[in-house]
């Protein structure tokens, strides 16, 4: 989506010059990270228990909910 959306940003602006862009000649991308997360399950202080889990066993807590990733890229166009 990030490759995209320069794309489409670096055709308007070259529209704006009286320009087009041209093929790709460098694209190099920034960090990639997990930028917070709604979890509604851990919000609303509720706890996940079960009854059949053995004493011995690893708990392991898992609760869904939304994750937002981002993404930087930085493409160099050539224009025509």
């Amino acid at each position: 989506m990030a490759i995209k959306a320069a794309q489409e940003k670096a055709m308007a602006l070259a529209c704006e010059i009286g320009q087009t862009i041209g093929p790709a000649y460098s694209i190099d991308e920034g960090g990639i990270a997990a930028a917070g997360y709604n979890n509604d399950f851990s919000l609303n202080g509720s706890a996940n228990t079960s009854s059949t889990v053995r004493d011995d066993a690893p708990t392991v807590a898992f609760s869904p909910g939304l994750i937002s990733v981002t993404a930087q890229v930085t493409v160099r166009f050539r224009l025509q």
